[in-house]
């Protein structure tokens, strides 16, 4: 048995079968299995050190690789380990009780840019959630400079029907925390819970509804 080594790192084996001398028992079944084997997409995934399907279909379809050789009809599950590997921070727990009474809480978050236009020129769009009754009230806005002023709007909407909103759940946008806004909800007795930075779960009632 010798094998070449390819610029791919592996070798190209060939098989010379000798006979037995003729003083020996010759062998009578011998069996020679040379065909393609097709291998399915989750054992190449594995073998390939878990690279992710569409690797594995642009190597196939740019033949980068000789002898890969895959069964196109086998299914692509999702593999545990690779999910559980990209995981870079522990999951939350469940959502908490609604323990509020109506207006006290609301999450909000700004959607947006849109690569088009409205046909009022709307380009972002501000969600405004309820966390008791999970109400939501969505203001289209033009820039992300009229979020501070919609919100005020949504406040004196609240007040207007003896609502008292108390907090406001948010991001750490820009368009939420400057000084217009803050100063604002601090003179009214608004608190701002601004949520960890590159954690959207925290807010998770606005991204669900985004």
């Amino acid at each position: 048995m010798k094998g070449d080594r390819k610029n791919s790192k592996l070798y190209r084996i060939r098989f010379n079968i000798t006979p037995p001398p003729l003083e020996e028992k010759p062998i009578e079944n011998l069996i020679c299995l040379n065909t393609r084997l097709t291998v399915p997409w989750e054992i190449w995934h594995k073998h390939f050190s878990h690279i992710a399907y569409s690797g594995l279909e642009k190597l196939l379809h740019l033949s980068l690789v000789d002898g890969l050789h895959i069964d196109l009809c086998s299914s692509k599950p999702d593999c545990i380990a690779c999910m559980e590997a990209k995981l870079f921070e522990a999951p939350y727990g469940p959502a908490s009780a609604r323990d509020t009474k109506v207006g006290e809480l609301t999450h909000t978050d700004l959607w947006g840019k849109y690569d088009k236009r409205s046909i009022n020129g709307n380009q972002y769009y501000l969600l405004l959630v309820n966390n008791t009754v999970r109400h939501i009230t969505i203001e289209f806005l033009k820039r992300k400079d009229e979020s501070a002023q919609k919100v005020k709007n949504y406040i004196a909407y609240l007040k207007a029907r003896g609502a008292s909103l108390c907090a406001i759940r948010m991001d750490r946008g820009t368009e939420f925390l400057n000084e217009n806004l803050k100063s604002w909800c601090h003179a009214e007795g608004i608190q701002l819970q601004m949520t960890a930075l590159y954690s959207p779960s925290q807010n998770s009632i606005a991204e669900q509804m985004n």
